[in-house]
């Protein structure tokens, strides 16, 4: 995998007729900035975005699809991941003494084979993507 492979794949995707699912993306994406503002008004202020957070904005990205394209499944199945890892993700971070999130936006306390095992197990689908570089902290870094 290389940039312009990457980059080819992206033209791919962008340029097919996505529409007649999502409709165009400047509506989708304001019908998800509208739901993410909602959601962030009703939050505290002076609290700190959390992995429980992060769930919950992908399930409203699948929430403003179901709206153009409820009969997809993927959006049904994606919401269900999200949702257990987010419950998850709050579980862990509600069991720390200290209000402050508990790790990045991937769950508390999982190494990225946890994370993609407990996604495959909810959506019974791969995880795509790249797991962090090595040298980037993990989740149980404490030195920073």
């Amino acid at each position: 995998m290389d940039r312009d492979s990457v980059l080819k794949q992206a033209l791919e995707i962008v340029h097919k007729d996505r529409n007649l699912d999502y409709g165009s993306p400047e509506d989708n994406f304001a019908t998800i900035a509208e739901l993410w503002q909602s959601y962030f008004d009703a939050i505290p202020v002076d609290r700190k975005i959390t992995a429980h957070d992060v769930a919950v904005c992908m399930i409203l990205v699948k929430v403003s699809r179901l709206a153009t394209s409820p009969g997809k499944e993927d959006h049904w199945v994606d919401i269900a991941g999200y949702s257990a890892c987010g419950a998850q993700a709050y579980d862990r971070a509600t069991v720390s003494e200290s209000d402050e999130p508990v790790g990045n936006t991937q769950l508390p306390g999982l190494s990225w084979d946890q994370y993609r095992e407990n996604w495959e197990k909810f959506t019974e689908r791969p995880v795509t993507g790249v797991a962090p570089r090595v040298d980037q902290p993990t989740i149980n870094d404490t030195s920073r």
